[in-house]
């Protein structure tokens, strides 16, 4: 099993305003996301997302209804 790993996160984040937007305006699985690429940029030593995004979005398990 892989080394847990942590890294500072805000106490009372789920009411800093940008995420309380974000949640009233695309919902709770928007605000999952954020925090799955925050931990993926945190993750990646060069703090980058691949720019496959397809790619991204299935590693998100996310799909778009556009």
């Amino acid at each position: 099993m892989d080394k847990i790993q942590y890294f500072p996160h805000d106490v009372g984040a789920r009411n800093d305003p940008k995420i309380v937007h974000l949640r009233c305006s695309l919902g709770r699985d928007a605000v999952s996301i954020y925090w799955d690429l925050v931990e993926m940029l945190y993750e990646n030593p060069d703090n980058r997302l691949a720019t496959n995004y397809k790619l991204l979005g299935k590693k998100l398990q996310y799909n778009s209804k556009k």
